[in-house]
């Protein structure tokens, strides 16, 4: 990431012809991130300048000037089939809301078909509550996820 940031400006294009699993797609895109760019050790200004310390001649640090905050676009290529798909999930944006919605639909219809081998018989002949393990083990994380 930090020769992207250095050898490219805001919306530059970066060429990966061996892209393996994409992370020059993943830190073309993460030099738009505030945070991540700051974690690197720089400073970056409102106006989205991104400055890196230096020494001058005196042997005394300052923050000097040489990017700006931004993402750049990836393009990305490699001979291996199972190197681009993996390359192509890991820069592609998730629809998060969509996600969620599919992944309760899909858990609600396999409770409907397949929850009756996860429910409690008690001694008194009364049904117990279903106790399907994938399906609260995902409504545990999403609802983890959201606070």
């Amino acid at each position: 990431m930090r020769y992207i940031l250095h050898y490219t400006d805001l919306g530059d294009i970066v060429f990966d012809g061996f892209c393996g699993t994409g992370m020059t797609g993943v830190a073309a895109q993460l030099c738009g991130d505030k945070a991540t760019v700051e974690s690197l050790g720089y400073k970056v200004e409102e106006d989205n300048t991104i400055y890196q310390q230096e020494t001058d001649e005196n042997e005394k640090a300052k923050w000097a000037p040489f990017s700006k905050l931004g993402a750049r676009y990836a393009v990305l290529n490699d001979l291996s089939p199972a190197a681009t798909f993996i390359a192509y999930n890991y820069n592609t944006p998730v629809d998060v809301r969509a996600f969620e919605h599919e992944a309760r639909r899909i858990l609600a219809e396999v409770e409907s078909e397949c929850g009756w081998m996860y429910q409690t018989t008690h001694s008194d002949g009364q049904k117990g509550e279903s106790t399907s393990p994938s399906g609260q083990m995902f409504l545990s994380a999403l609802n983890a996820h959201k606070r």
